[in-house]
């Protein structure tokens, strides 16, 4: 049996793909899974309505719906293929150049990540994301400031499957987490 962490800490290896097909039935297909260098940060805030029936002066009843997460990822520099392939701004090859374009398409996308761990590392994988435009700043050098870009995102349960998130435990194969970033992981494939 695997030791159980104590804590995590640390971002690591964040990874994408986006998503290149959704099936009538909601099914959804990868492209290849890209490395995104530079990860700083990363915040996951849960999404969903709480509600309660009161009854016999108590809640009787009470539920959730898990609607996903509000999301924030600081990078040191968003890559042209995740600009291009997700965000929808348009390379023009003959200028080297990059256009923001107001009626881009942006993509759905998969996000993979690693926390560290005491014993072991906790892989993550969201399946159905979608990124807002990243805000857009500087400011004068003083001494070493790097700036960063902040991409929010919203990570919503997947159309055929409603499956939000998953991620390894201390008991995962070797072979799942070699494979980790490989592929957008789906069980029993």
């Amino acid at each position: 049996m695997a030791e159980k962490n104590k804590v995590t800490f640390g971002l690591q290896d964040v990874h994408w793909a986006e998503v290149t097909n959704e099936g009538a039935d909601g099914a959804l297909t990868y492209g290849t899974v890209e490395r995104l260098r530079g990860a700083a940060e990363l915040t996951l805030e849960p999404t969903g309505d709480k509600s309660s029936y009161k009854a016999d002066n108590i809640n009787f009843y009470t539920a959730e719906s898990n609607d996903g997460y509000e999301g924030t990822l600081k990078v040191a520099l968003l890559s042209q293929e995740f600009l291009t392939r997700v965000l929808g701004e348009q390379l023009d090859a003959t200028t080297n150049t990059i256009s923001e374009v107001a009626n881009a398409e942006k993509k759905n996308f998969a996000l993979m990540f690693r926390f560290e761990g005491d014993k072991k590392e906790t892989l993550h994988v969201l399946y159905y994301c979608y990124a807002s435009r990243p805000a857009l700043g500087s400011k004068t050098k003083s001494g070493s400031d790097i700036n960063e870009v902040e991409l929010s995102f919203t990570a919503s349960p997947r159309p055929l499957d409603k499956v939000v998130r998953r991620r390894t435990t201390e008991e995962t194969s070797d072979e799942v987490r070699q494979n980790w970033f490989k592929t957008v992981f789906e069980p029993h494939k």
